[in-house]
């Protein structure tokens, strides 16, 4: 007679020896990583060779090769100060009236105008960590004395305080300039608009040198610096609140916050080749600096190859919003509009993330991210214990890019994503974004997944779906702060033959 044996008892002893693995204690999180965040200015994704585009970006292509390219990243604004402040605190700017851009230099010294000092930004939580902090390039956060970098959690700075300055002195035979309406001349670096450095924003006299160059340069040393001198890394003691010795080496953040392709648009000569098929000047000169840019990317990519860093370093790319349609240098390609437009040209941005030794790598990701989900990633590598918890509005995306995990992706597509401007908001459902106009009140609906171009208004045919992200959009702004600051409103203008609503500046008022 055949003897039944149930499988259910070869189920029992399956729990048996997982209910015995439980005991094992489980392996210690990996230790914080050095992380290397790379900003670039204004820049379409469309444009670069890594997601496809006639711009030559092989060292680009090269991190993308190591990582994981994102396919729908946004900015938070399409203007580079609140941009700049999502990335910087994790937080929606919106949250502490960081609604607007502090315009010049000299007017956020005299208006006092920044991220608030209340608000703390992923230099200081890293460097609590125990991370050395390193902040090059545009600041943009505020340029008052109170708001300078080394007062906001960095152990050292070179840079500019505003989002821009000239890239090199005024007519260099060995550049090319490009005319727009912001700058119609070649412009000389100011006062408020020179290049500082150390605690005590001293200048740094590098008029004749390409600044991108310069920089890039600059990155490399103090990458090869930090890497090597290796000092023991400082933790604070909770229970006396005194900085102690670590037995781990202290790891390294450094944001290499390039100004390309931002206005002034300045290239150099050099760079210029192979670049007509751009079309008009503005287009050619915005290609040559993405490829200066790129260049860059690969002296700091080489730099950790040298130290035997870069297996273990969590490296980003992505840019403060996308192209600038005032200046012309948009692709008018599939994506509509351009910064400072609410629509897709203006807030995409290109985001690569890799860290070969912990990441898979050559993964194509498609699910909608934001800034603050750079922020949140970046903050629980350099926290694997979690023993600083921290509210942040961005959702960690290490584990998507570990191993593609299904509950990362479900949480990305079950939640909406908020812009606002005033007088543009925008909110963004899977593939559905809605777009309101509070001076036009004509709200705007896609579907990104079949118009990817935003040129269908399916608003009035969609009416509960309108209403419905409507009223999102009203509740996430309820836990918003007014302005702090005043200085856009709406105006038209022209962008890829169309003239589309755009923030313009207006006299700024506290």
């Amino acid at each position: 007679m055949q003897v039944f044996r149930p499988k259910f008892a070869l189920f029992g002893l399956g729990l048996m020896a997982l209910a015995g693995c439980t005991d094992a204690p489980l392996p210690p999180p990996p230790p914080p990583p050095n992380i290397v965040l790379i900003t670039a200015g204004d820049i379409a994704l469309e444009d670069i060779s890594a997601y496809g585009g006639p711009i030559q970006t092989p060292n680009l292509e090269r991190l993308a090769a190591l990582g994981s390219v994102f396919e729908r990243a946004y900015s938070a604004a399409v203007q580079p100060g609140p941009a700049r402040a999502a990335l910087a605190s994790g937080r929606y700017p919106q949250r502490f009236g960081y609604h607007f851009d502090t315009q010049s230099v000299r007017r956020s010294v005299r208006e006092q105008t920044g991220i608030p000092n209340g608000v703390q930004l992923i230099s200081q939580r890293l460097r609590r960590y125990g991370y050395r902090t390193a902040h090059v390039g545009s600041w943009h956060l505020g340029a008052a004395p109170n708001f300078y970098p080394t007062y906001r959690g960095y152990d050292s700075f070179w840079g500019t305080l505003g989002a821009s300055t000239a890239y090199i002195a005024p007519r260099a035979k060995k550049t090319v300039f490009a005319q727009t309406p912001r700058f119609p001349r070649p412009p000389v670096r100011l006062r408020f608009d020179r290049v500082y450095t150390g605690q005590r924003a001293d200048v740094v006299d590098n008029d004749d040198a390409y600044l991108t160059d310069d920089m890039g340069d600059y990155i490399v040393r103090e990458l090869e610096a930090g890497l090597a001198a290796v000092p023991p890394a400082l933790a604070q003691d909770d229970s006396t609140g005194q900085a102690v010795a670590s037995e781990q080496p202290a790891p390294m953040f450094l944001w290499a916050a390039f100004h390309a392709p931002r206005q002034p648009l300045t290239a150099l000569r050099s760079d210029m080749a192979g670049l007509p098929a751009l079309g008009s000047q503005q287009r050619q000169v915005y290609g040559a600096m993405i490829k200066a840019l790129d260049r860059n990317i690969g002296k700091i990519l080489d730099a950790l190859e040298r130290s035997g860093a870069l297996e273990d370093t969590l490296i980003i790319f992505t840019a403060d919003r996308g192209c600038d349609g005032l200046a012309g240098t948009c692709p008018c390609g599939t994506l509509r509009g351009g910064s400072p437009n609410f629509h897709e040209g203006g807030l995409r941005v290109p985001l690569i993330i890799a860290m070969p030794g912990r990441f898979a790598s050559g993964q194509r990701i498609d699910a909608a991210v934001i800034s603050m989900d750079v922020t949140a990633t970046m903050n629980a590598l350099g926290d694997p214990q979690q023993r600083y918890p921290v509210k942040l509005d961005g959702i960690d995306l290490s584990p998507l890019l570990a191993d593609n995990s299904i509950e990362t992706a479900g949480q990305l597509k079950r939640r909406r994503l908020f812009w606002h401007q005033h007088p543009f908001s925008a909110v963004l459902s899977a593939d559905i974004k809605y777009v309101a106009n509070a001076i036009e009140e004509l709200p705007e609906l896609y579907d990104l997944s079949a118009d990817p171009g935003e040129r269908r208004n399916i608003a009035r045919r969609q009416k509960v779906q309108s209403a419905d992200l409507a009223a999102s959009l009203s509740a996430w702004q309820q836990g918003n702060m007014p302005p702090v600051w005043q200085g856009y409103s709406q105006a038209r203008a022209p962008i890829c033959g169309r003239q589309e609503s755009i923030l313009a500046p207006t006299p700024m008022q506290r």
